[in-house]
């Protein structure tokens, strides 16, 4: 057995639901290994402190007045839960969609796609038209004209 196999079965070991054969393995290599002998007894001594902890203990009646307030709450909520949720997320989308109206348009009345467009057009992209052959855009167009022959050698 190697430290990484017991690291992982320790826990089991601890709780008592390994089978004794695997036991026997894990303390044969508890002997031979001082690292994992350490780690091992950390681990015991951290696990005895957390169960001899008893830990916070309710108050008497405390599940019966909780059950009751759970079973009073859900009996008034139908009504919020039926007609409030609805409306309130119908709100929340109308709200939504009028916004992104507003954010969509800029102060002279254009969406944000038509003046994007203007924008491009304002770089004068057509410069690019007329490549000289002897160019490294050439070259590059005559590649891709040759990696995709069904386009019929246009882009």
């Amino acid at each position: 057995m190697n430290c990484k196999i017991l690291k992982r079965k320790y826990l089991a070991r601890i709780d008592r639901m390994l089978p004794s054969m695997e036991t026997d393995e894990i303390c044969a290599h508890l002997r031979d290994c001082p690292n994992c002998s350490q780690w091992a007894s950390e681990l015991e001594s951290a696990w005895q402190m957390l169960e001899a902890d008893p830990g916070a203990k309710p108050s008497p009646y405390f599940y019966t007045r909780l059950r009751a307030r759970l079973d009073s709450e859900t009996q008034s909520s139908p009504w919020s839960v039926r007609i409030l949720l609805p409306v309130s997320a119908t709100v929340v989308l109308v709200l939504g969609i009028l916004l992104g109206s507003v954010i969509g348009t800029n102060g002279n009345g254009t969406t944000a796609l038509q003046s994007q467009t203007e924008w491009i057009d304002g770089l004068h992209l057509e410069s690019f038209d007329d490549i000289q052959s002897t160019s490294f855009g050439a070259a590059y167009f005559q590649s891709t004209e040759s990696d995709n022959p069904t386009e019929g050698g246009a882009l």
